[in-house]
Parts: structure tokens; C-alpha cells; sequence
């Protein structure tokens, strides 16, 4: 298809948004978008009907309409603190006319060949991205002029295809982000589990039969009856120990509720001269950073102490006593945290606190054997979710990079239009009509299996085969595999020989074989499969996929293997429309499968063919007959 590459003051009017500050921002008026909206709110799509915009007074429609935007038309911000910001803009799709605010430029199509939907597409991929981040200028502060927009180079295919795009996309990234939204939400939801389980440990215990009382503090409430409340000075001491003489350079910094080592070298600049005022910490303190809380109310304010280093003499450090478990005592103190108590406690124009403003801060102090149990009833529960958020944070990471993807790949012509289709002439998992996308799909199912069972003793070569045939066919899977009646059940020896190749080279998971057998492990993307797997797999499947490997998660290999023949040998009788019996079923696989079938007693093929009904893995007829070997 024949594209064009053109400057963008060819295609587009540029303008300056208001010269104005925050100060003239009002509560009533016309809506105004400024750079501050472009980086962070409201993305490359500013539509008013969902999107609430902070207001400049009227008058400024008499002094400054060269600053109003149309429906169309595009914002750019003109500076970023950092450079991947550089180029950041929102495209107004709705028809209202507001004002382009401060620190913005304008940019309105004037071409008959803009199609302003495919142009913000274009403008939001990493090709046009890089063009800006290559030109802007700047130190700590990047800045576009409008001299830097205009003689980037757009390269774009005619307005028909432009449409055809934009609306391709247009469905791809609202699916995508919708998956996107619901992982966020589930992290959201783990959070919030992670934080009630910690609270209700450390307030109520782990035993919920335990008799109860009145901790005497309002916003503990009630307490096991055996526990007692003391102040904080009574069971934790203020650390006082400086870095005198530089003696200790371990620097420690408090990070997102835990204590990180941090590097001097690559934070030249960042951090003093000297370190001898720092506080010498070691491990089984506590790290409390109290300071700025009138204006920061989101940060995690304490972290636990693994190790000896030093610490900024900013943050408050407490040395448990012998009567409290230094672990407990920090999990309190950031269950505290979580229910934001620090805040109430507060005083000052910062509202900074010290030792001295904790001191009588309430401490429920089980016994100290039960401080531990609980310690590490939370290191368990807590370790699952964290495993959970970090995995499902990587799955959102991987989506917004197939999101980009997607885009990146639409707009610079690696998908052709013809007529309203879209047609990948890159590999996409989409596209069932392509052979090559099926052998992917394979792949990317493949990847399911070993993400969710790779570090199962049980599974191997032959394993990973049978789950493959089951999940194909209990799902009903479009990947037109064709299975031969083999020694070890239903194989395609092609379809694993190219799993086995291509899995590695994707980063994926490797595969290894010695005397020992066969073993797959994963590599350093094994969850990059994951955005290819959710759009090219629907929820029902996905279901069954999963219900299938649970099932199978610790059956050993020739447990698989019958259950796969089984259900082979039952799904030809379906294809051929019979409805067979137990019996005939069994006749079928010792009779005309595979002489290796007979070492197996016929009870245990029966009885397998009941552990299969009753856990609903019951073919339909669905796919291709197996085939014989002779045949």
C-alpha cells in the first residue's frame, strides 16, 4: 500500500496554548487542558463526556480564542521531567470547544489526508515517539518547541485506510484495556486483602475462639483477653547510634514499606557529602519515616531492618525490647500504618513526629511465642500475595507493551488494509486462517501448560503432549491438530519438535533432556506469553484450559497418558456418531490402538473412564479423528 512521509507543518496549523498559571484556574467557565493533564490523567484521548477539566474564567474567549480546541484537534505538552514524557499529547474526540492551557502547543489539521483518529494512533507510537525524544532539548527539564513538532516526519497510508485502521485499533485497545482494567482492579483487591489480613493479625490473633476485651483504645477496638496494651517507650527504644567516622557505608534507604539497600555510586549527586550524621541501624529495628505527613498521605512509612547499614537521622529507628519480637513489632506498626494512625498523631507546620511524640503510642503485646507465630503466619500469607500482585503487575506491564505493539504495528504498515479487513502480514495470533498464527496459538498454549506446571515433578516430554491433546479438544480449541494413535496415547511429533525449538527462542521456557527424562523450566520472559494467550483464547476456554491442568497438576505420566487415550479413542466412536460404552471403549484402545496398550490391566482403563465422567471430562465429538498408525 502507498504511503506517504510528509512534515508535520504541511499537514497541521500550529498555536500556543493560554499564558496562564495555575492561579488562573477557576471552578466555573470553559474547561482547560494543560500539561499537567496531558502527563497524567487522561492519556491520548480527551473526550468530555467522561473527562472532568479544571476551568478558566469566559473572558478569556474575547482576549484568547486562537487558544481554543475543536474536536480533532491535538495538545501537545511542551515540557517533560523526563524524556520519555517528550511527546506526550491528547486528541479531543468530542464535540465541545475548550481551551489549550499552559505550558501546551496546538496542533490542528489543515490536510484533506488527516484522519485525526489514525493520526493520534501514529503520534502515541514509538516510531513518531522517538523522532521527538531525538530532537527535544533540555537537562532536568525537556522542552518541545513548536519548531520540533513541525519538521517531524509523519509517514501514513490514504484517508480510506487511515479509518479502516483507526477503527481496528480502535476495538483491539479497548479490549486490551478492559483486560488491562480488571488486572488492575484484582491487584487493587489483593492489596486490600494483604492489608486486612495483617490488620486483623496483629489486633485480633490468629485464633477467632479466643475470648475477647476492650483494648481501651478507640480505633483498636476489641482484643484477645489475654493480651496486654503498653507504650511504645516501655517495649522499643529510640535508636541514638551516628555513623561517626564514616565507620559503616552500607546505605540503607526506605522504599515502599521496605528497607533497600541503596547504591552511593550511581546516586552521585543525590546524596551528602558525608554520612556521619546518619543513624547506625541493625537488623530487627524498626524504620519509621514521619516526616511531611500534612502533605504525603499515600507513602508506606515503616519497614523492618534485615541487616546492619546506615540511615538517614530523618526517619525515627526503634530498638525492640526484650519483651517484644522485633518482627511483630514491626508488622504492628505497619498494620498501623496501613490504617493511617500516624496522620492523627501528627503536629507541627510539617507535621513531623519523633520518638518523643510516639512514646505513648499503644502496643498490643501477646505473648511472645505467640508474637512469633504470628510473625510468621504473615511472612506465609503475605509471600502468596505479593507472588500474586508481582505476577499480575507483569501481566499489566506485558499487555501495555502488546498495546504499544498493536499500534506500533498498524500505523508503520506492518498491517496492510484491503477493502474493511485487516490483514497481518506479521505474525499475529489473532488470525485463525493463517497457518503460521496457528502454530503460534500452539505456542502460546503450550506456554500456559508450562507456566502453570513446570515445577511439577510429574511433567515432561510426554506429559505436556497429552495435556496439549486434552486441552485442545475439552476446549475446543481452533488448531486443526491432527493426532496419531501412538505407544504413548494421541501424538504429533511435529507440533512438539516445534514447540521444543521455539519456546527457547522466545525466551519463553527452556528445554532440557538427559538420562533422568525431560525438563522444562522457565526463562527470563516466560510471562510474555500472556496478553497473546487472554486475546487469543476466550474466558470459557481459558476456564476449561485451566480446569484441565488442575486435575492433571500431580497425575504422573501414564495416568495421562490413559486419560488421553481414553478420551481419544471415545471421541472417534462421537465423530462417527456411535454412542459407545465403557466396554467398547477399552475394546477400541487395546484391540486397535497400540499392542503397548495391553500392558495396562483392563480394570484400570475402567476405572479411569469413571474418574473421567466424574469429573466431567467427557468428549463431544469435536476435531479430527485420530489416526492410525497403519493408516
Amino acid at each position: 500500500m502507498e504511503r506517504k512521509s510528509i512534515k508535520l507543518k504541511y499537514l497541521f496549523k500550529f498555536g500556543k496554548g493560554l499564558s496562564i498559571t495555575k492561579e488562573n484556574l477557576s471552578e466555573t467557565g470553559i474547561p482547560c487542558v494543560s500539561y499537567g493533564q496531558v502527563h497524567s490523567k487522561y492519556g491520548v484521548i480527551l473526550d468530555m463526556s467522561k473527562h472532568v477539566l479544571p476551568f478558566v474564567s469566559e473572558s478569556y474567549l474575547d482576549t484568547s480564542s486562537q487558544a481554543l480546541i475543536k474536536k480533532g484537534d491535538f495538545v501537545f505538552a511542551d515540557t517533560s521531567e523526563d524524556k520519555g514524557g517528550s511527546g506526550n499529547f491528547t486528541c479531543l474526540v468530542s464535540d465541545s470547544s475548550i481551551f489549550a492551557g499552559y505550558h501546551t502547543v496546538i496542533a490542528r489539521p489543515v490536510s484533506k489526508d488527516v484522519f485525526y483518529k489514525y493520526f493520534a494512533y501514529l503520534f502515541d507510537s514509538q516510531n513518531f515517539r522517538a523522532q521527538i525524544q531525538q530532537a527535544v532539548s533540555g537537562i532536568k527539564v525537556f522542552t518541545i518547541s513548536q519548531g520540533t513538532l513541525k519538521n517531524t516526519i509523519a509517514s501514513f497510508p490514504n484517508i480510506d485506510a487511515q479509518i479502516v485502521i483507526a477503527n481496528y485499533l480502535d476495538r483491539k485497545t479497548t479490549q486490551i484495556d478492559s483486560i488491562i482494567a480488571d488486572k488492575e482492579k484484582l491487584i487493587e483487591l489483593l492489596k486490600e486483602k494483604r492489608q486486612a489480613i495483617i490488620s486483623e493479625a496483629v489486633t485480633r490473633g490468629l485464633d477467632p475462639s479466643v475470648p475477647m476485651k476492650d483494648s481501651g483504645v478507640d480505633w483498636i477496638g476489641q482484643i484477645p483477653e489475654h493480651w496486654e496494651v503498653k507504650p511504645l517507650f516501655t517495649v522499643a527504644f529510640e535508636n541514638k547510634a551516628k555513623n561517626s567516622g564514616n565507620q559503616c557505608v552500607n546505605l540503607l534507604s526506605l522504599s515502599y514499606g521496605k528497607i533497600v539497600k541503596k547504591d552511593i555510586d550511581t546516586n552521585f549527586g543525590l546524596l551528602p557529602e558525608s554520612f556521619e550524621t546518619y543513624q547506625i541501624v541493625e537488623g530487627g529495628y524498626t524504620i519509621l519515616r514521619l516526616t511531611d505527613l500534612q502533605n504525603d498521605k499515600r507513602s508506606l512509612r515503616s519497614g523492618f531492618v534485615r541487616e546492619k547499614g546506615i540511615i538517614t537521622s530523618a526517619y525515627v529507628g526503634l530498638i525492640p525490647s526484650d519483651e517484644v519480637d522485633g518482627l511483630f513489632l514491626s508488622d504492628l506498626l505497619h498494620a498501623y500504618d496501613l490504617m493511617k494512625i500516624f496522620y492523627s498523631l501528627g503536629n507541627g507546620v510539617r507535621q513531623s513526629m519523633n520518638y518523643k511524640d510516639l512514646k505513648r503510642l499503644p502496643i498490643l503485646l501477646p505473648p511472645k511465642s505467640e508474637q512469633k507465630q504470628i510473625s510468621n503466619y504473615l511472612r506465609n500469607k503475605t509471600a502468596e500475595i505479593d507472588d500474586l500482585i508481582s505476577t499480575t503487575e507483569q501481566q499489566v506491564s506485558l499487555f501495555k507493551e502488546y498495546r504499544q505493539s498493536i499500534i506500533s504495528e498498524a500505523v508503520t504498515g506492518k498491517i496492510k488494509v484491503a477493502d474493511s479487513e485487516i490483514v497481518a502480514t506479521v505474525e499475529q495470533p489473532k488470525a485463525k486462517t493463517n497457518g503460521a498464527n496457528i502454530h503460534f496459538k500452539r505456542r502460546v498454549l503450550a506456554a500456559r501448560i508450562l507456566d502453570k506446571l513446570c515445577a511439577e515433578p510429574t511433567l515432561g516430554h510426554v506429559k505436556l503432549e497429552k495435556l496439549l491433546f486434552l486441552s485442545e479438544y475439552c476446549a475446543q480449541l481452533d488448531l486443526h491438530t491432527e493426532y496419531a494413535r501412538h505407544a504413548a496415547g494421541p501424538y504429533n511429533p511435529q507440533v512438539l519438535r516445534s514447540i521444543d525449538a521455539q519456546l527457547p527462542k522466545a525466551k519463553w521456557f527452556g528445554y532440557n533432556k538427559n538420562n533422568h527424562g525431560s525438563k522444562y523450566s522457565k526463562l527470563e520472559k516466560s510471562l510474555e506469553y500472556v496478553p497473546y494467550f487472554e486475546s487469543n483464547f476466550s474466558q470459557e476456554q481459558s476456564d476449561c484450559i485451566d480446569r484441565i491442568l488442575g486435575l492433571l497438576r500431580t497425575l504422573d505420566t501414564e495416568h495421562c497418558e490413559i486419560i488421553a487415550t481414553l478420551y481419544g479413542a471415545w471421541n472417534d466412536f462421537l465423530i462417527e456418531g456411535q454412542t459407545p460404552g465403557d466396554d467398547q471403549i477399552v475394546d477400541e484402545v487395546l484391540t486397535h490402538w497400540s499392542e503397548e496398550k495391553k500392558r495396562i490391566d483392563r480394570a484400570r482403563w475402567l476405572k479411569a473412564l469413571e474418574w473421567m465422567r466424574k469429573n466431567h471430562m467427557i468428549p463431544c465429538g469435536y476435531g479430527s479423528k485420530t489416526k492410525r498408525r497403519d493408516s
